[in-house]
């Protein structure tokens, strides 16, 4: 039978999204693997998303993780994060324009 990996957005456990927070919440826990996301490495950036960071900054993160005994199960990318009210204005507008298009441009020829 194969393995199940275990994990968790570690963001949703900090409330100040610091990466102390997030890395000793899901240690706490007992897990091994966390699913990163957002999160403050305390270099005076405040919070970004992990695929923002340069290559020294994921060392520190990657620092951190040792010192916790985790590692990265999966990244959580801000491709697609949208809110619900978001999805909604898109589709009526997407819409507005098919039925603008499509009565009403091309009858103007």
């Amino acid at each position: 039978m194969p393995d199940i990996l275990l994990s968790g957005f570690a963001d949703e456990a900090a409330p100040e999204k610091t990466i102390d927070q997030q890395f000793s919440a899901m240690a706490a826990l007992g897990l091994q693997y966390l699913s990163i996301r957002f999160v403050d490495i305390g270099t005076g950036n405040g919070v970004q998303n992990v695929l923002e960071f340069s290559p020294a900054e994921l060392q520190l993160i990657r620092k951190q993780l040792d010192h916790y005994g985790l590692n990265i199960a999966s990244i959580g990318s801000p491709i697609g994060k949208v809110k619900i009210t978001d999805v909604i204005k898109f589709r009526i507008k997407k819409i507005i324009l098919f039925f603008y298009n499509r009565f009403f441009y091309h009858n103007r020829n």
